[in-house]
């Protein structure tokens, strides 16, 4: 179980994450980043993404509010279960969001 605090840390990691979709998808189509030329399923790309990102904020934000390294580490699992709840929601928000 999350400390009510750290959940609070974890959904604003989440929401973040989500507003920066749109970013995300405009640093793999420009340039010599051929993104379609390396990636067979453009869909789960853009969820890993997402998910490396909400785990990184995550970190960030929770380090910054002051949780110690092994509470931080404890919830991850927990973290992990929530995100995999969320794919269908997350695919969603890419879906809307740029287009796949």
């Amino acid at each position: 179980m999350y400390p009510e605090d750290l959940k609070k840390v974890f959904d604003k990691a989440v929401n973040d994450s989500i507003v920066q979709i749109p970013a995300i998808s405009s640093a793999f189509q420009v340039g010599e980043l051929d993104l379609k030329a390396h990636i067979d399923n453009e869909m789960d790309f853009y969820l890993g993404c997402v998910i490396a990102t909400i785990f990184e904020k995550y970190m960030v934000y929770a380090t910054n509010a002051g949780f110690t390294q092994e509470q931080i580490i404890s919830t991850s699992l927990l973290a992990a279960n929530n995100i995999f709840q969320m794919i269908p929601t997350l695919k969603e928000k890419i879906k809307n969001q740029i287009g796949l």
